[in-house]
């Protein structure tokens, strides 16, 4: 492990810590009880995390919060998008042709809270401002929606990849999306000071 190891666990664990706050705010917005759980996370440098997803031709939505030398990506099947939108913005008889979107809407929502839950809780440890702006919304295969993200961080040096493999769950659905924080060098070194 570098000199940095301890740096990069406590960040690794205040993106879980986040992960599993989004719960309750999924909750209050669905009216259903959610579980969030953090399956796998690992730090790498952006190159070699790419060649590993290079052979996932899975349609993903896709939803990106940038910050100044940042990006917030989460990945969602988009197999996954009429379950959700089932459990987030339902058909009622009031309005029985649905809501325009449901799907993107909803998945757009999914990622707000999770991606807002991760920043809050990284920023209250680091006594940063994660300056998020509102989410570009995409779909693609993985390494695609990656590439898209890596060209909204303007960096100089080798940017890192943080990526959480999450499992989401209610009473009447799961689905599995990833949480992927894209770093500057600047930014990265940033973070890593104030948590050593």
């Amino acid at each position: 492990m570098s000199g940095h190891g301890h740096a990069e666990q406590a960040l690794l664990r205040l993106i879980e810590q986040g992960v599993a706050d989004s719960a309750d705010k999924l909750a209050k917005i669905s009216r259903t009880d959610w579980s969030t759980q953090t399956v796998s996370i690992k730090m790498s440098p952006l190159a070699k995390f790419r060649s590993v997803l290079a052979d996932d031709d899975q349609d993903q939505f896709g939803a990106c919060f940038t910050m100044p030398g940042g990006v917030f990506l989460v990945m969602i099947p988009a197999r996954s998008g009429p379950a959700f939108a089932d459990v987030f913005l339902p058909v009622s008889k009031k309005h029985p042709e649905g809501i325009k979107n449901r799907e993107r809407d909803s998945l757009a929502e999914i990622s707000n809270i999770v991606v807002n839950a991760v920043a809050a809780v990284v920023a209250d440890a680091c006594d940063v401002a994660l300056m998020l702006s509102a989410p570009e919304v995409s779909h693609g295969r993985k390494d695609d929606l990656i590439k898209e993200a890596t060209e909204m961080v303007a960096s100089s040096g080798e940017s890192s990849v943080v990526m959480a493999y999450v499992h989401m769950s209610s009473p009447a659905m799961s689905s599995d999306c990833s949480v992927v924080v894209l770093l500057s060098a600047t930014w990265k070194a940033r973070l890593f000071a104030a948590l050593e």
